[in-house]
């Protein structure tokens, strides 16, 4: 779960850094406390499906972008996914 987590964390701070937005901006736009929203961006926040709704609002995009993964990070984890001992999804 925890690098799922990091994941989106990892998505979010792209899509924010596209926007050339700081994370204090960022924060203010989507409602959010800039120190909560530094720790999702680092994968050391678990945010709810509603936070979640207003950081894609504040980034101007669908929520289920803040879930696209690079194809290349895709396989990464496609390959993993196949490994004896890797958790059943």
């Amino acid at each position: 779960m925890e690098e799922v987590i990091t994941a989106l964390g990892k998505r979010i701070r792209e899509l924010r850094r596209h926007t050339g937005l700081s994370q204090e901006k960022m924060a203010a736009r989507a409602g959010l406390d800039r120190t909560y929203y530094a720790g999702i961006e680092r994968g050391e926040r678990n945010p709810s499906v509603k936070q979640l709704a207003k950081i894609a609002r504040a980034l101007d995009v669908p929520i289920g972008r803040l879930f696209d993964v690079p194809e290349t990070e895709q396989r990464k984890e496609d390959t993993s996914l196949n490994q004896p001992g890797a958790p059943n999804v």
